[in-house]
């Protein structure tokens, strides 16, 4: 059930240190996605699946704390996991769903299954927001550990699924574009 949670990270650097700034001129032949300035970037692919390692790393960071019951690290940890998750989503939102809604606007099966991921992982992203700042404001202690342990494991089924299918299908889907 936590197979991908259970995966061996590599080391990344932060998020915000790999990511470049934003440009909008195209290299010669850069692919951009119909009717705005999203260019396919060749690098997107890699950095998503890095920001997955890297959450699946906070995460089990966050249950070994759990284990430990150091509830210091846990806040820390939640704190890590809100920021690099709100860069992730933002990131998917803007360069990879706006890329691909529109790249393959005329393709209606297609179409309806990147709209189909962007609405599910909208309301994923508010779920794990909502957990986030109902532990974040309460804080997470002897009192309430089992009611997280219950929740940050629901939590972790629902991410790890998501990831996967992810990876499997709309990266997938996004990296053969180039090819076209």
């Amino acid at each position: 059930m936590f197979g991908i949670f259970k995966k061996k990270p590599e080391p990344t650097t932060t998020t915000a240190a790999r990511r470049p700034a934003a440009t909008h001129s195209a290299k010669p032949g850069q692919k951009v996605a119909k009717g705005t300035e999203i260019r396919y970037d060749e690098n997107l692919i890699d950095r998503l699946q890095n920001d997955h390692k890297t959450l699946l790393q906070i995460y089990t960071e966050i249950n070994t704390a759990l284990d430990k019951q150091n509830f210091k690290v846990i806040a820390e940890k939640l704190a890590k996991f809100r920021v690099g998750l709100t860069d992730h989503l933002l990131t998917e939102n803007v360069k990879l769903y706006v890329f691909l809604d529109n790249e393959l606007a005329s393709d209606a099966m297609n179409s309806e299954l990147i709209r189909s991921f962007r609405r599910e992982m909208d309301g994923i992203g508010k779920t794990v927001m909502d957990f986030l700042r109902k532990y974040q404001a309460s804080g997470v202690n002897a009192d309430n550990a089992v009611d997280f342990r219950k929740d940050f494991g629901k939590l972790g089924e629902v991410l790890s699924d998501r990831i996967s299918r992810e990876e499997s299908t709309l990266y997938l889907l996004y990296s053969q574009i180039e090819r076209k």
